[in-house]
């Protein structure tokens, strides 16, 4: 699992190198304007995740799930490793938004926001890697549509939770929580049907 992960660790680094620079210039635009972190931590999680997805396009292009085939136990060790991905995505996610929570000047500012958008991105992920896997990218991208109009109004939800107090400072952090452990709950369900797609694969 862990060739698999570092050839998809090495996939993403340029594009996590962009991305990294637009996140910076956002979250300075976000200190010095009325945009907020919320603003910020949406595009954060939009960015990382489709990003990720982005690995299916490689996979085609290359035909790597064949060579995933003739490796031994290849394809269940793909599959893993790219629901590791998603993990280490999360985690990363949330991290960079507890310290931009950290650092805000109103403090902190978020609450519950770091953890609610790194669940909303394993809970994205847990539904696309199974229709990627099922359909390829081409097809999964019709699905993909539907998925992110859902997040779009997961992300709605979030903020009018957060302003239901009187301002992101009162968002939730059980409510934040509680989709960090669905996000995670849904992977470890998500990783099960994947690896039953590609097992099917092989007959």
């Amino acid at each position: 699992m862990r060739g698999f992960l570092r050839r998809d660790l090495d996939l993403m680094i340029p594009n996590l190198k962009i991305y990294g620079g637009i996140f910076a210039i956002m979250l300075v635009v976000s200190f010095f304007t009325s945009l907020g972190l919320d603003f910020f931590a949406i595009y954060a999680c939009i960015f990382t995740f489709s990003g990720m997805l982005g690995l299916f396009s490689y996979d085609e292009a290359n035909h790597w799930q064949a060579y995933a085939a003739a490796a031994p136990n290849g394809r269940r060790s793909q599959v893993e490793a790219r629901y590791a991905l998603a993990f280490l995505f999360s985690g990363g996610v949330t991290l960079v938004l507890l310290i931009a929570d950290l650092v805000s000047p109103d403090g902190r500012g978020m609450m519950g926001m770091p953890f609610f958008y790194g669940g909303l991105g394993l809970v994205y992920a847990a539904v696309a890697m199974p229709l990627c896997y099922r359909f390829g990218v081409n097809r999964g991208r019709v699905f993909l549509l539907v998925i992110v109009a859902l997040s779009a109004v997961l992300g709605a939800v979030g903020s009018i939770a957060g302003m239901a107090g009187g301002g992101e400072a009162d968002f939730p952090v059980w409510l934040g929580l509680l989709l960090l452990g669905a996000g995670i709950l849904a992977n470890l369900i998500s990783r099960g049907i994947s690896v039953r797609i590609m097992a099917r694969k092989e007959l």
